[in-house]
């Protein structure tokens, strides 16, 4: 493992940056606002890393990290109260994929209290081993929602780091999140924005469609269905009442119309 490098091309790196972008942190007491726990450990962990002190991927639930974590929580306490136990995120930050908690002897375990180590994902701690990884790392923690306003600025100030202005902070909080645009989500966007666009006709025919329906075809050449589910009207047309589909209706055969080229 020594050997083997992270860069900012591998895709390992892009993956624990979303990972760091997207905890599911607790939301429970909406009055204390969001949990910051897990990415309080986080951040000792990218001390710890720093200092070369997670030797075999092992991470000890000891009096060291307990002490390095409460030095942080420190920075929290006005809103979170002055107790903590670091058992908490240690065990729980196994579900975002970070690492498997082992018991003493060094088996898997998913009792909490039991939970005394923690085995590291190797890809996650070559990353760590980057210094340019674990500023992006501290600085997209720092700015999750995980903290507020003035708690941001003091954990900039422990990690002798210069404040940054508002809208550089809310960068660093979005610049990784994973792209949801997939799928049905990604269908609709292309309804709403693309279609009115077009007029909600047909390029290559002159033609809108309306669904009578209501659905719209899953894919933009098909023109399956029967002359009930489907009207065709003429590009001047216009229907205030049904929902418009756009589609590709050419009065071709369905051999030909699989050998549209594409545009360019």
């Amino acid at each position: 493992m020594q050997n083997q490098v992270v860069t900012s091309a591998s895709p390992e790196w892009t993956r624990w940056l979303e990972r760091l972008s997207s905890l599911r942190p607790d939301k429970a007491r909406p009055a204390l606002g969001v949990a910051p726990q897990k990415p309080v450990l986080l951040l000792v962990v990218c001390d710890l890393a720093e200092e070369g002190k997670l030797a075999g991927a092992l991470l000890r639930k000891d009096g060291d990290l307990a002490l390095r974590f409460n030095s942080y929580w420190r920075i929290v306490a006005g809103r979170r109260g002055t107790k903590q136990d670091v058992s908490y995120p240690f065990f729980h930050l196994h579900s975002e994929g970070f690492w498997q908690p082992l018991d003493a002897a060094g088996r898997p375990t998913k009792d909490r209290r039991a939970a005394v180590l923690a085995k590291i994902d190797v890809s996650f701690l070559l990353c760590l081993a980057q210094a340019e990884f674990r500023s992006l790392a501290r600085r997209t923690l720092i700015a999750s929602e995980c903290f507020e306003g003035q708690e941001r600025a003091e954990l900039y100030r422990f990690l002798e780091l210069a404040v940054p202005p508002e809208d550089v902070i809310a960068a660093d909080a979005s610049r990784f999140l994973p792209d949801q645009d997939t799928g049905k989500h990604r269908d609709t966007k292309f309804a709403m924005r693309v279609l009115p666009a077009y007029d909600y006709t047909c390029a290559l025919t002159h033609y809108r469609m309306i669904a009578l329906n209501g659905n719209t075809p899953e894919e933009p050449f098909t023109t399956e269905g029967t002359e009930a589910d489907w009207e065709l009207f003429p590009a001047t047309s216009v229907c205030s009442v049904v929902n418009l589909a756009f589609a590709f209706p050419a009065p071709c055969s369905s051999s030909e119309r699989k050998n549209v080229p594409p545009e360019t």
